[in-house]
């Protein structure tokens, strides 16, 4: 999962060049859960950051309390545990590509 800071409107489903700045990491019932935090590149003033720490502190809390109440309504436990920098987003996104790469290797068009 990823979140893109940009400051035009966007929809479910489009596509936005993006940069990874860090993660969120979290619990919820399926188990540890990191949420990338990235930057829209061709945004003026998103665009120019590179590292989680540049953003503002209320806006990080302001993340943070949206994880923690978004499945409420699911009643799902969901625990946060704290940002991690740029590197540890790359490393998440390398492992996922990986477990992707593995999971279609054997199916057949791919």
């Amino acid at each position: 999962d990823a979140l893109v800071l940009a400051g035009a409107p966007t929809f479910p489903g489009c596509r936005i060049r993006a940069r990874p700045i860090g993660l969120f990491r979290m619990t919820d019932d399926k188990g540890p859960d990191e949420k990338i935090v990235c930057v829209s590149v061709r945004d003026s003033v998103w665009g120019k950051l590179e590292r989680l720490e540049e953003l503002d502190p209320d806006l990080l809390n302001e993340i943070e309390h949206f994880f923690q109440v978004y499945k409420s309504l699911e009643t799902s436990k969901v625990a946060t545990r704290g940002f991690g920098g740029r590197e540890e987003a790359e490393q998440v996104i390398a492992e996922a590509r990986q477990r992707h790469a593995e999971s279609v290797r054997d199916v057949p068009g791919v």
